[in-house]
């Protein structure tokens, strides 16, 4: 009797102890799930015509794009300091000429004109013309890229003859002093970084290169999306004082997308921002 009862209780003990060793793999397997972080919800890239979101380890910002942006983010995401350079009237480019030109209607899907630009801010360039197609801005092109040290100084000097003959009471020195407030003297432009670009809208001629640019449906989409790409609008109407430049709604630089969209997010134009990023690894 005695036996029969101890086989019994042996046999309650084991059936515990399995029960016990199932329970404790289930609550381990519960906790190790809970640590583990959680997957991203983020949708993936496709090749429908939807707004698609950006992987968080692809950009920082999370932003949208119609396009496929894939193609192009190195080169909008980079922060090489060469695209940096400042050149203004008071910093000089001399005569040197960029190693990485290329013809922007050679080299790229979007239809831009015969113009020379530097192939990383072309290929930037080019997922900005295809955005703004497809939130049905159409027709933005070059008007003016690259243009060498000859070339800027044949147009400065242009200028200058143009002012004195609609105003022959100018000296030499005073047409060139009203003409520096449009257009660099040679070695003094961005255009001859290959960084630099002035675009218009071939829909719209008549605000080619005007202030009234600004107002267009190109210009407003231009201001407020150039960034998203790593461009900025160079010459912004109230930094006229700092950059020694009037405004150009149409003039914008390539610079990357962390520099340009800081740049906009704290009111800033290229020289201010250098002189902050000097004073912040100081």
């Amino acid at each position: 009797m005695h036996g029969k009862k101890e086989k019994t209780a042996r046999g309650i003990c084991a059936i515990l102890a399995v029960l016990i060793v199932a329970a404790l793999g289930v609550l381990v397997t519960v906790l190790v799930r809970r640590a583990e972080p959680a997957a991203s919800t983020a949708p993936s890239l496709s090749d429908s015509g939807e707004s698609q979101t950006l992987p968080e380890e692809e950009t920082p910002a999370m932003m949208n794009y119609h396009i496929d942006i894939r193609p192009y983010l190195d080169a909008i995401m980079t922060t090489d300091p060469a695209f940096l350079v400042l050149v203004n009237p008071a910093h000089s480019y001399g005569d040197t000429v960029p190693s990485d030109l290329v013809w922007a209607d050679e080299t790229t899907v979007y239809s831009f004109g015969r113009y020379q630009i530097e192939k990383t801010a072309l290929e930037a360039l080019t997922a900005l013309c295809l955005e703004a197609e497809s939130d049905g801005v159409r027709g933005i092109d070059i008007t003016s890229a690259y243009r060498s040290f000859d070339k800027q100084n044949a147009l400065f000097e242009t200028y200058c003859d143009r002012e004195i003959r609609e105003n022959p009471a100018l000296t030499r020195k005073q047409a060139e002093a009203l003409v520096e407030r449009y257009s660099c003297r040679p070695g003094r432009s961005e255009h001859q970084t290959g960084l630099a670009v002035d675009l218009w809208d071939k829909n719209d001629t008549s605000t080619r290169l005007e202030e009234s640019f600004a107002d267009t449906e190109a210009g407003l989409w231009l201001a407020e999306n150039a960034a998203r790409f790593g461009f900025v609008l160079r010459f912004p109407k109230e930094k006229s004082d700092v950059t020694g430049i009037d405004f150009e709604p149409w003039h914008f630089r390539f610079v990357g997308y962390e520099a340009a969209m800081a740049m906009k997010e704290k009111g800033m134009c290229l020289e201010e921002y250098i002189d902050y990023i000097a004073k912040q690894n100081s």
